[in-house]
């Protein structure tokens, strides 16, 4: 597999910068979102920044088994959100991206990568895509939580659960302060499903 001057060596240096630049938003989303005291929140978003570090690295893999030398600089031209506002503000942006990625992006990449005869790095392509669809609905989900303020409340009775001691009860809605280690509603885990691609 040899990627020199190909199209796919530039869509994964793109896109590995992509995923690069976005793991590290969602680290600082996540800071933001703590200092807002929603701490179940931060952890969610750390374990998207988590799986993003993931997909630079498959995209890193793909560039330097497909090149015989290392490559010292590659440049391109790609355009990258800068969005730090409130957690509401960077989860709705975050979402934005996210739908970029699945619908776009990657698609198009992928269909190139199969043009060149890369079918693994399309494979590849596909399978974040996937993930992407994911991260979108659950921060679709989360900002839409937060806009209609049933993050932490709910028509029907369900179990809310403290992420820092496990106590649980069934409610219509978490607790301001949890009844067992008095840690705020920020701790509570939310209610938010993570779909299947």
């Amino acid at each position: 597999m040899d990627l020199q001057q190909t199209q796919t060596l530039y869509n994964l240096a793109r896109s590995f910068a992509g995923e690069s630049q976005a793991g590290n938003r969602y680290c600082l989303y996540a800071e933001k979102a703590q200092s807002e005291g929603s701490y179940a929140l931060a952890a969610l978003l750390r374990e998207i920044a988590r799986n993003e570090e993931a997909h630079a690295k498959v995209f890193l893999e793909h560039l330097t088994q497909g090149m015989p030398e290392p490559i010292d600089s590659l440049p391109f031209n790609a355009g990258y959100p800068y969005i730090f506002a409130s957690t509401l503000e960077n989860i709705e942006a975050a979402a934005r991206a996210e739908q970029e990625e699945f619908t776009e992006i990657y698609p198009n990449f992928s269909a190139i990568a199969t043009q060149e005869g890369f079918s693994s790095i399309a494979a590849s392509f596909d399978r974040i895509a996937a993930v992407e669809h994911a991260h979108h609905d659950i921060l679709t989900q989360a900002a839409q939580q937060m806009r209609s303020q049933t993050l932490y409340a709910g028509a029907q009775p369900s179990v809310w659960r403290c992420s820092h001691c496990g106590h649980s009860a069934v409610l219509t809605a978490a607790w301001s302060r949890c009844p067992l280690c008095g840690y705020p509603q920020g701790y509570v885990e939310l209610h938010i499903t993570a779909p299947t691609y």
